[in-house]
């Protein structure tokens, strides 16, 4: 969930329903805290949060404030160049809304598959660059977004990841 949506919190927050399926909580409830549980769901602090702040404070940006072009531009740079988190990655839109990222690298791998001792962990919340994606392209969006699906592989040391933006209702 984007902060612009919390008006209290300044963090992206993810939000874990109780019950299987693409929904989100009234934003009334999400303003009452950080981590809180109700019959609907739990929110928590992304594990990607972290990252994302430090993405913004190396670019000397607020996501909020850019737009998909600038995102898309110099995520990789960051990534690859700056922090060399990763040996590359492509962040390509399939269709409205759908994003596909594929991320190649040894210490990305290394998060990643941790996660895959937990896939329910790792399908909700992501490993932390998973997640600080996720977070970063929320903020950029201003739309709520869901990490659809995520595949590794060890051999190429890949990974691609799905995520999708919830449209308000």
């Amino acid at each position: 969930m984007p902060p612009r949506q919390l008006k209290e919190l300044k963090e992206c927050i993810v939000f874990v329903p109780t019950e299987q399926g693409i929904h989100t909580p009234k934003a009334e409830m999400l303003a009452q805290g950080k981590i809180f549980w109700n019959p609907e769901g739990i929110c928590l602090t992304p594990p990607g949060q972290g990252l994302m702040d430090l993405y913004e404070k190396t670019l000397g940006t607020d996501f909020s404030r850019t737009d998909l072009g600038y995102f898309k531009n110099k995520l990789p740079e960051l990534l690859v160049n700056n922090l060399e988190i990763l040996d590359d990655i492509e962040i390509n839109e399939a269709e409205a809304g759908l994003f596909i990222v594929k991320m190649k690298g040894e210490v990305h791998m290394s998060l990643c598959s941790q996660h895959g001792f937990h896939p329910n962990t790792h399908y909700y919340l992501g490993c932390p660059i998973c997640s600080s994606i996720a977070c970063a392209l929320a903020r950029v969006t201003d739309k709520a977004v869901i990490i659809e699906k995520n595949e590794a592989s060890t051999r190429e040391k890949t990974t691609t990841t799905w995520y999708r933006l919830v449209e308000d209702k």
